[in-house]
């Protein structure tokens, strides 16, 4: 595999776990290394927030290679006054994006294996689910879903 090779250094972005492989098998070569490996990512929406930009950037971000991405944002954090405009919003730039049915668009795609599918599928228990949250094991498919 690529990291068993002698490189001046390696980056990687990632999982901790992985990171770890990365780490340990960079070292056997004394290779110096970069790992970003993720964090939290919130969202913080006001009421002067321009409301139909945050969310079309929110659902951008948030569902971009199905949200399996470093930068893509974990939790929003909205004032009362503006969460039904905001879900609203959401909504919309969501079809915007992906049509009425996303499972059939070509912009959206899958998670990556079944291992991390079945980690998400866990995510959406015992919360509310206020869009989405259509799921297909066969393709690996959970549709963007909006949560309480």
């Amino acid at each position: 595999s690529l990291i068993d090779l002698n490189w001046d250094h390696v980056f990687f972005t990632g999982s901790t776990r992985v990171g770890r492989i990365v780490a340990e098998t960079a070292g056997r070569h004394l290779t110096s290394t970069t790992l970003e490996l993720g964090g939290k990512c919130p969202v913080i929406v006001d009421s002067t927030a321009n409301i139909t930009n945050t969310a079309r950037r929110v659902i951008w971000a948030k569902f971009m290679n199905c949200g399996q991405t470093c930068i893509a944002p974990d939790h929003v954090h909205v004032k009362a006054e503006v969460r039904y405009q905001l879900f609203t919003a959401m909504v919309s730039a969501l079809k915007e994006f992906y049509g009425d049915d996303i499972k059939k668009s070509p912009e959206y795609g899958r998670i990556i294996n079944t291992a991390n599918y079945e980690r998400l599928l866990s995510h959406l228990e015992n919360v509310k689910v206020l869009h989405g949250g259509d799921t297909d094991a066969d393709e690996r498919f959970i549709s963007p879903t909006l949560i309480e």
